[in-house]
């Protein structure tokens, strides 16, 4: 009888440990997708296919740099003219751009070995919001100004360098969508 029980004991004590092993990993899971989920908010503002048949070659997006401060909410955005080193299509009306902060950090202007940083070789004190992107349906453009469907998720800085801050620069990519 007592081999018995000790052998509940121990299945017992097998089924408590499984138990709780699944319910790490379910908790795991959880946070793993409720992760995933936020990562993933921004869906694809724009319609499939409307630039046409695939039948792309050498450089297809074009590119526009940010002129002014783009802020968050705001559903226009200020660039200069297309850069002729990227596709000549203008942004029209129905396009997918993406807006994306190529330069914000702020560094440590001073003469000394910690040029750019805290500590040598550091190159920045902040990243601030470089590297921000976001996709937008374009609703029109003219005259340098584009208007989006909805409001910026982030704010797009353009800036010169000062004693504080690096370059500020943003730039507007047309993205074609092909069918």
């Amino acid at each position: 009888m007592k081999m018995t029980t000790e052998k509940l004991t121990a299945k017992a004590r097998m089924s408590r440990w499984c138990s709780r092993i699944v319910i790490r990993c379910a908790s795991v899971a959880l946070v793993c997708m409720a992760g995933l989920g936020s990562a993933l908010a921004q869906t694809c503002p724009a319609v499939p296919g409307f630039t046409g048949p695939a039948s792309p070659s050498g450089i297809v997006n074009s590119y526009y740099p940010g002129i002014s401060t783009a802020s968050a909410g705001s559903t226009t955005v200020v660039v200069g003219t297309i850069d002729g080193r990227g596709n000549a299509t203008p942004i029209a009306a129905g396009d997918l751009v993406v807006i994306m902060q190529m330069q914000d950090a702020s560094i440590n202007s001073s003469n000394s070995a910690s040029y750019g940083g805290t500590t040598a070789g550091q190159g920045y004190t902040a990243l601030n919001s470089a590297g921000a992107y976001e996709y937008a349906a374009v609703t029109s453009f003219s005259g340098g100004l584009i208007t989006l469907a909805t409001g910026l998720i982030n704010t797009y800085r353009s800036a010169s360098a000062n004693s504080i801050s690096g370059q500020k620069t943003f730039q507007v990519v047309r993205v074609p969508q092909y069918s």
